[in-house]
C-alpha cells in the first residue's frame, strides 16, 4: 500500500513539471510607439519703439544729451518671449566712463556711474503695448523725502540710501514671472545726481558713461 502511494505522488510531480513547461511557451508582447521629448524655446526679443522693431537688441534707450544736474531720462523697454520657456527674468547694467580730456585730471571724483541715479525700476505685465497692467513688481520709485526700495530684492551698497547704475552693475535683479509666449514691459528711470556728494556739476563736465542694460531669460 505504502509503495503504491509514492508512485502516485511521483507521477503528479511529473505533470506538474510539464504543465510549467507548456505555460512557459507563451509570450504576449506589447508596444509603446513614438515617445518623444522636445526642449522648449527661450527666444526673448526686445523693443524700445514701435512692436514691428523687435529684435534680440536696442540701442539709445537711457540717453541724457548734455546732462545737467538733476537732468532724468525715463523709458520702456518691450520684452516679448516668442518661446515656450522661461521662469524668470534678470536684469543687470554694465557701465563704462571715459574721459574726454586728454590727459584726465589728477584727482578724479568717483566714476560718473556712480553719481547716476536709478530713481524707479518697473516690471509690468499686461496686453502688449497697451496700458493694461496686471501685475506691476515695483523696485524703486521717487517718494517725497527719498527714494524707496526693498533691500531683500536690491543692496545699497555704499549704504548712501540711493541705487546708482554703479550698483546696479555689482548685482543681478530678478523679476518674476518672465514673459512666456507674451510681452512684458521694464520701465527704468535714471537721474543725474552729481551734487548729492555733493561734488560741483562741473566735475562730470569732460565724462561721457556709456550703460549697457542685460536682460537675461531663464
Amino acid at each position: 500500500m505504502k509503495h503504491i502511494v509514492l508512485n502516485t505522488s511521483v507521477l503528479l510531480a511529473v505533470a506538474c513539471i510539464g504543465l510549467l513547461g507548456v505555460y512557459a511557451g507563451f509570450v504576449d508582447t506589447e508596444v509603446s510607439r513614438d515617445n518623444t521629448v522636445e526642449a522648449g524655446a527661450l527666444d526673448l526679443v526686445l523693443s524700445n519703439g514701435e512692436p514691428s522693431n523687435l529684435g534680440h537688441g536696442v540701442q539709445n534707450t537711457w540717453v541724457i544729451p548734455e546732462a545737467s544736474p538733476h537732468d532724468s531720462v525715463s523709458r520702456t523697454v518691450h520684452l516679448t518671449n516668442f518661446g515656450t520657456l522661461g521662469e524668470h527674468l534678470d536684469i543687470q547694467s554694465e557701465s563704462t566712463n571715459a574721459w574726454t580730456i586728454d590727459p584726465p585730471p589728477a584727482e578724479p571724483p568717483p566714476p560718473k556711474d556712480a553719481v547716476l541715479i536709478v530713481t524707479a525700476i518697473t516690471y509690468a505685465a499686461g496686453t502688449p503695448y497697451e496700458q493694461t497692467i496686471v501685475w506691476v513688481d515695483d523696485i524703486q520709485w521717487p517718494a517725497v523725502g527719498g527714494y524707496h526700495f526693498d533691500p531683500a530684492r536690491i543692496t545699497d551698497f555704499n549704504g548712501d540710501g540711493l541705487i546708482s547704475l554703479d550698483e546696479l552693475e555689482q548685482q543681478k535683479i530678478q523679476f518674476t514671472p518672465a514673459p512666456v509666449s507674451g510681452s512684458l514691459d521694464f520701465l527704468m528711470a535714471v537721474q543725474f545726481e552729481p551734487q548729492f556728494g555733493p561734488y560741483p556739476a562741473d566735475d562730470y563736465e569732460n565724462v561721457e558713461t556709456n550703460t549697457t542694460i542685460i536682460f537675461s531669460l531663464e
